[in-house]
């Protein structure tokens, strides 16, 4: 990266400019249309925009241009923090005035505050739409200069209530001011906005230019609504129109156009006294692109063309984040680009080219080396988005080829893109024809998406948003139940669960009682139930960290339904279910559990835990046993490995472990009632691989003439009922039980009598079982004839005997364990 940036600071050297630093210049149009501009290789004529055209005569042409949100704050704050904003829980429109829960985060570098740090000048002209907030202000957030709104819209002539603000955060009565470029006004309205921002664009740049480096951020307005306040002048250009909206957006174009022009004419000559020598021009890096796709059509007319792409602002289609995209600079040769950019990507650039290096984390690449020639290829190999936490819609683009819910009313749907942007028509739907790709997208997509913070900052009446993590289940019935969860970091505070609550950071607590939950709720990012779209693995469960069963209180609380995707956190700890509730306490989880990461089920309760099918989303992952609790399992796809606790088999029920069992501390086999009978077998564990043994088994229950041998033969793992050998049930097995044996040998005689094979007589078998389950502790003094050379034979078995626990259970240890 070093060796880059002195490389491009030659450049700019070598070409005679005063500063090696560049001069930054981004413009931002909103809500303009993609065919609106005479640029996009001319694929309208209708709106003129003669000054952007000789801009983009003089720039790369970025025909795969992308903004991060396809709505005005989303798509600012991707392009100012150099993120995707969901990294940071920005989602949706900021609405509120002064609120400190609506806005950027201010606990995030953003690109003036950085390049200040770098030695420039920095200020901000126009549209804010990040906060209003004073910590939220420009002021407040790096620029030295501000003069704009704050909100995300304002009227164009004053009368229409028009608040203007400086970087004071007080109003400005910038109707009556002089125009700094000398444009003349409405003769009916008046000063034009549009008009205004240009002249103190002009203004930033005549003062700085040869005095400081500096960045310029004109967020214009153009062509946002209201429609009907376009300048008469610029209305006058398009007399074939029919005085409607479409003719109001042309308008308000051709004034945004103008305003490029003053800005580009300042740099050329700061102080237009026609004398270009102190022009800036060929040292400043200049952008232009559009904020987000064209809006929906108003009142049945297309007031926005974003032919040939489908859709429009506010949605995942390339409609609503495919945009008009150049940018001029210096050492670079005007022309075509035609890989996949992201406006995230400026912020690197211009650090980069600024002779600095980002200190922040970024979503974003330095495309320069891309646009000089030195490196070739992808910039990204895959783009993301997601509008309203996945709820409204989402995307993720690979190449050509795009997954998307495009609209929250859409169906999960792959497409393969042409160059110009088209294919996402739905008689082009190629989900069906290539699943494999659409597995691979939809991988691509949900690794994305657990890195992602949920909605956070936004007063959205529409987006409610829970700002914490840990919910506590205190309702009835479903998960999607009104004021059906507690803030269980503040408890006493009563919410609502939304869609985007599910995330890798989320806990879902539940305590112990008699009731049952359905877990009804499909994660944000999912199918929209309500069209009746189909299920698709890994988007519909609700993502979370941490699952808590606890409490006292007695009965079993039931949790059905739609299953959970466990996953680290953002900061990686690992994913839990917590086992903690005690005495009577019981809980049936009968819902799948999802791992996108490994698992670990801990906790120390001594209540009753059953959990349902745990499975692997990707790949094969592990499910770790801790704690001392004691749980029944399902099934495991993946790995298993029991480091501590008890796992509890049921006589019927079998655990298939699709991976390799790692066994350790104890099994609790539980008859259900039934009366084994000797010889019977019941397979426990069903794996890949097996590689060590539980520590201790119990069968609680068994009758006192029967104990439980464990046989292991490859992945099979099974317990044979077997005679007991603790023949005087005194808890041991040793020398008075021998005894017993040795005074019955060769006898016709029942397991009490010394036969533990089953069969009869009494002899070399039964014995050898016996010294086989001898427990660890010295022999009696006195041992019935003829035990001497047996005696010596168990004395030399006995560094292979193990304590057998209880007076109904038995170890037996196989030669292929």
């Amino acid at each position: 990266m070093k060796t880059l940036i002195r490389a491009v600071a030659i450049v700019w050297l070598l070409i005679g400019q005063t500063f090696a630093q560049p001069n930054i210049v981004m413009i931002v149009s909103d809500d303009a249309g993609y065919a609106d501009f005479g640029f996009q290789d001319q694929l309208t004529s209708e709106v003129l925009t003669p000054n952007l055209d000789a801009l983009a005569m003089q720039s790369i042409v970025f025909r795969q241009g992308y903004v991060t949100g396809p709505t005005c704050s989303t798509s600012r704050v991707g392009m100012l923090t150099g993120l995707y904003q969901d990294r940071i829980g920005v989602a949706h429109n900021f609405v509120s005035t002064g609120s400190t829960t609506d806005g950027m985060p201010t606990d995030v570098q953003i690109m003036p505050e950085r390049l200040k740090e770098l030695g420039y000048a920095t200020g901000a002209i126009g549209k804010w739409h990040l906060g209003t907030s004073v910590d939220r202000q420009p002021q407040s957030r790096g620029f030295d200069t501000f003069w704009g709104f704050h909100e995300g819209s304002r009227p164009y002539f004053l009368e229409n209530g028009n608040k203007i603000r400086d970087d004071t955060g007080g109003t400005l009565a910038w109707t009556g001011l002089p125009s700094f470029n000398g444009i003349s006004p409405d003769p009916v309205r008046g000063r034009h906005l549009t008009d205004a921002f240009a002249d103190e664009a002009s203004r930033f740049i005549a003062t700085h230019a040869g005095v400081t480096p500096f960045f310029l951020n004109v967020e214009f307005n153009s062509p946002h609504s209201p429609y009907d306040l376009a300048k008469q002048q610029d209305l006058d250009l398009y007399p074939g129109m029919p005085d409607d909206t479409r003719k109001n957006v042309a308008a308000l174009m051709s004034g945004m156009d103008r305003g490029v022009g003053e800005i580009m004419a300042r740099l050329n000559d700061p102080n237009r006294d026609s004398d270009t020598s102190d022009s800036v021009a060929d040292n400043t890096i200049v952008v232009f692109m559009n904020d987000n796709g064209g809006r929906v059509p108003v009142g049945g007319i297309e007031n926005h063309d974003n032919s040939p792409l489908r859709g429009h602002k506010g949605q995942a289609r390339e409609g609503g984040i495919r945009v008009p995209f150049i940018m001029k600079a210096p050492g670079v040769t005007a022309g075509v680009f035609d890989e996949a950019v992201s406006a995230a990507d400026l912020f690197p650039t211009f650090v980069a080219a600024a002779g600095g290096s980002m200190t922040t984390p970024t979503d974003g690449v330095d495309l320069m080396p891309y646009l000089t020639g030195t490196q070739t290829g992808q910039v990204h190999d895959k783009l993301f988005w997601r509008v309203a936490g996945g709820a409204v819609a989402w995307a993720v683009r690979k190449g050509d080829w795009k997954l998307e819910k495009g609209t929250a009313r859409r169906d999960i749907q792959l497409f393969q893109l042409n160059a110009d942007g088209t294919g996402e028509e739905d008689v082009d739907e190629l989900t069906t024809q290539f699943p494999a790709k659409f597995d691979e997208l939809l991988e691509d997509y949900i690794d994305w998406e657990v890195e992602m913070q949920k909605p956070t900052w936004s007063d959205a009446s529409s987006a409610p948003s829970n700002r914490f993590d840990e919910f506590r289940y205190v309702g009835s019935g479903n998960w999607t139940g009104v004021n059906a969860w507690e803030n269980n970091q503040n408890p006493g505070e009563i919410v609502t669960l939304q869609q985007w609550d599910g995330y890798a950071d989320a806990v879902f607590a539940f305590d112990a009682g008699a009731y049952s939950v359905t877990n009804n709720i499909v994660r944000a990012s999912g199918p929209n139930a309500v069209f009746s779209s189909p299920a698709v693995e890994g988007l519909m469960e609700m993502m979370l960290n941490e699952l808590r069963l606890e409490g006292t209180v007695a009965g079993t609380a039931a949790l059905t339904g739609t299953g959970l995707l466990f996953t680290e956190t953002r900061a990686g700890a690992g994913a839990k279910v917590r086992l903690d509730g005690t005495g009577s306490a019981s809980f049936d989880v009968s819902m799948d559990l999802l791992m996108y990461d490994d698992l670990e089920i801990t906790g120390d309760g001594d209540g009753q835990f059953v959990l349902g099918d745990i499975r692997s989303l990707f790949g094969s992952r592990t499910v770790t046993k801790t704690g001392t609790s004691t749980v029944e399992i399902g099934s495991v796809d993946g790995d298993y490995d029991q480091q501590s606790g008890t796992l509890r088999a049921v006589l019927g029920d079998t655990l298939d472990v699709t991976g390799t069992a790692s066994l350790g501390g104890s099994l609790e086999f539980d008859l259900d009632g039934q009366v084994p009978s000797f010889g019977d077998k019941h397979t426990i564990l069903v794996a890949n691989a097996i590689v060590s043994d539980f520590d201790t088994i119990s069968a609680p229950g068994l009758p006192a003439s029967l104990a439980v041998s464990t046989v292991v033969t490859g992945g099979l793992y099974e317990l044979e009922f077997v005679n007991n050998p603790d023949l005087n049930n005194d808890g041991w097995v040793d020398s008075l039980d021998l005894g017993t044996m040795l005074g019955n040998f060769g006898q016709m005689t029942n397991q009490a009598g010394g036969g533990l094979d089953g069969a009869t007589p009494v002899d070399s078998v039964d014995l050898g079982l016996l010294l086989g389950a001898w427990s660890p502790r010295p022999l009696a003094a006195t041992v019935p004839e003829p035990a001497s050379m047996l005696l010596a034979l168990a004395a030399a078995s006995v560094a292979a005997f193990r304590r057998y626990g209880g007076t109904n259970t038995m170890r037996e240890t196989k030669s292929n364990l």
